[in-house]
């Protein structure tokens, strides 16, 4: 699970990249396992992701979890087609084994909707493969669990790594399909690259424990202002003190 969340996306970075030589999400193909960290906050959590460059920079991005259904992921900002400074994951339980998934982005800079928010913004066409692009079914797939959800083992064949070619979030959608309904945790085997799902769990069960004691549930509380909660995605320079990586994130 851990290799497919940083390897999966390679094939999109790598056109996304292409489409736009400025972008800095293209250091993260020079050093495809980062270094993690987990930062607690009020909100929820900061899960920082840092890659050392060879010239000596540093390469940071940070998602944000903001208690308990929402992500918030950096985009590129600064590039000629950054367009899109975070993406949005909202997850709305439905029972105990189903949840939809709201899945959307924006700019603090431009407007990035074609008035009807219908089209795709520049910055994020390159996530979007051979699937047809639809508005209430962004990441669906052409097949059934029977059918491996539509995986095209040719495409693998040819060197796309995860042979989900239809859009960037299958390979989301599938890492999390691929464990069904309800996982026996104590046959999984994390990886130093899931740190961000350890600390979010213990969290969660936190929470379960307060609301079982009477007490509130950890996060923020209705009247919290997240506006100042916003993904990072910077390049330290080399000379940048070390202690410098968790203050910009």
């Amino acid at each position: 699970m851990a290799v497919l969340r940083r390897r999966g996306h390679k094939a999109y970075v790598e056109a996304y990249s292409e489409a736009d030589a400025g972008s800095s999400i293209k250091h993260s193909l020079d050093a495809l396992a980062p270094l993690y960290d987990v930062v607690h906050t009020s909100y929820g959590l900061d899960a920082i992701g840092t890659r050392p460059m060879p010239d000596g920079s540093a390469y940071v991005r940070t998602t944000k979890y903001v208690l308990p259904f929402v992500s918030l992921v950096p985009g590129s900002p600064g590039s000629a087609g950054g367009d899109v400074d975070g993406v949005i994951f909202i997850v709305s339980p439905v029972d105990d084994t189903h949840h939809v998934l709201f899945f959307g982005f924006w700019s603090m800079s431009r407007e990035i909707n074609d008035g009807l928010y219908l089209g795709v913004p520049q910055a994020q066409q390159s996530i979007v493969g051979d699937r047809p692009f639809d508005l209430d079914n962004f990441g669906g797939f052409s097949g059934g669990r029977d059918q491996n959800w539509g995986q095209d083992r040719e495409a693998m064949q040819r060197g796309h790594f995860s042979g989900f070619t239809g859009n960037l979030l299958q390979e989301d959608t599938v890492t999390q399909l691929s464990m069904g309904p309800i996982v026996d945790r104590t046959k999984e085997h994390l990886s130093s690259s899931d740190v961000a799902i350890i600390h979010a769990r213990r969290v969660l069960l936190q929470a379960l424990d307060n609301v079982a004691a009477g007490k509130p549930p950890v996060g923020p509380g209705p009247a919290s202002d997240h506006l100042d909660v916003i993904p990072t995605d910077v390049v330290l320079p080399p000379e940048q003190p070390k202690d410098a990586v968790g203050a910009s994130a």
